[in-house]
C-alpha cells in the first residue's frame, strides 16, 4: 500500500500477516492511502486521512476476491463463459468453462495439481484442451484427429495459492475434430484469456 501526501510524495508499506500496516515516520498532514492487492483481489477505493501528531487510524479496509472471468474467440466468434468448474484428476486438474445458453464448452487438462507461472504445451494425452461448440462437434488439441497438426499452448501469468486462483492466456491452433463434422470445419483455432480461475 502507498501513502501519498498532498504535495505528491509517496511512502510504501507492506501489511503484516493479519493485514496491519503503519507509516511510522510521516509528517503531520493529509494523505491518500492507495492499495495494491494480489491479482486475486479487487483493489479497495483510496482512503484520505489526516495525520495528527498523536497518530491516526485509517480504520478497516477490506479487499474482496475478484470474480473469475474469461473471454475467447473461436474463428471470429467471441465467447464469454458464464460458469467455471475445476476438478482434480489423477493426472492433475481439469478446468471447464461453460457458456449458456450458447452451448460452448472449453476444457483444459493440466498435468500438474499445483500450476505455476510459465508456458504449458497442450498437445499431449495428459495435457491438452477440448472444445465443443453449439453444433455438438468436439475438437481436441492432441495431434491426430483429421490429420490436424495442432500448436496449442497456455501461458499462466499469475498464480495465487490463497485463494487458489490462476490467470492465463492461451492459443489453440488447428484443434482437430474428433466427432462427426457435417458442415462444421475440420479444425478450430481458439485464443483467449482467463482471469482468477479457481484451481
Amino acid at each position: 500500500m502507498t501513502a501519498t501526501s498532498a504535495g505528491g510524495q509517496s511512502v510504501q508499506a507492506t501489511p503484516d500477516a493479519i493485514g496491519r500496516y503503519s507509516f511510522p515516520q510521516l509528517a503531520v498532514g493529509t494523505y491518500t492511502l492507495s492499495f495494491t492487492p494480489t491479482p486475486s483481489y479487487v483493489a479497495p477505493a483510496n482512503v484520505t486521512v489526516v495525520l495528527q501528531a498523536s497518530g491516526t487510524s485509517a480504520g478497516t479496509v477490506t479487499a474482496v476476491e475478484a470474480a473469475p472471468a474469461a473471454t475467447y474467440t473461436v474463428t471470429r466468434t467471441d465467447v464469454t463463459p458464464t460458469s467455471f468448474r475445476t476438478t482434480a484428476t489423477p493426472e492433475g486438474i481439469r478446468i471447464d468453462c461453460l457458456t449458456t445458453p450458447d452451448g460452448h464448452t472449453l476444457t483444459f487438462f493440466l498435468d500438474s495439481p499445483e500450476p505455476k507461472v510459465g508456458n504449458y504445451n497442450l498437445t499431449t494425452s495428459t495435457q491438452h484442451a477440448h472444445y465443443v461448440g453449439p453444433d455438438g462437434v468436439e475438437y481436441d488439441s492432441q495431434p491426430g484427429p483429421n490429420n490436424a497438426t495442432p500448436s496449442a499452448s497456455l501461458l499462466i501469468t499469475a498464480v495465487s495459492t490463497s485463494p487458489r486462483r490462476l490467470t492465463c492466456t492461451f492459443t489453440l491452433k488447428n484443434m482437430g475434430a474428433v466427432s462427426a463434422v457435417g458442415t462444421s470445419p475440420l479444425s478450430r483455432t481458439i485464443t483467449g484469456t482467463f482471469t482468477n480461475i479457481t484451481y
